[in-house]
């Protein structure tokens, strides 16, 4: 799973997401599918069910808007926005710090 790093804010307004790289102090402005691929990873929802959403919109099939979101997932990890998610500790560690 994908998520921001500790390093990136952001915020929602209307149907765009405004993204702040804090590193350099660059930042994005996504809309459209970008903004609604970011909101579904950021509220941890159903990434399947957007991509499907996406292939009926667009009138294109399920796997070709797959990949094309897999790209644009890629593409955010390119520009350091997102991250793989590393794995969280079992329940038992955080209790016993």
């Amino acid at each position: 799973m994908l998520t921001p790093p500790a390093h990136v804010h952001w915020a929602a307004c209307g149907p765009t997401t405004t993204v702040v790289l804090n590193l350099h102090g660059d930042w994005t402005i996504l809309d459209g599918d970008g903004h609604r691929i970011w909101q579904t990873l950021t509220t941890r929802g159903d990434l399947n069910a957007l991509v499907h959403n996406i292939a009926s919109r667009t009138g294109t099939t399920p796997d070709h808007a797959h990949a094309a979101v897999n790209t644009y997932l890629n593409h955010l990890c390119t520009l350091c926005l997102l991250t793989p998610n590393p794995r969280s500790r079992p329940r038992w560690w955080r209790r016993h710090r």
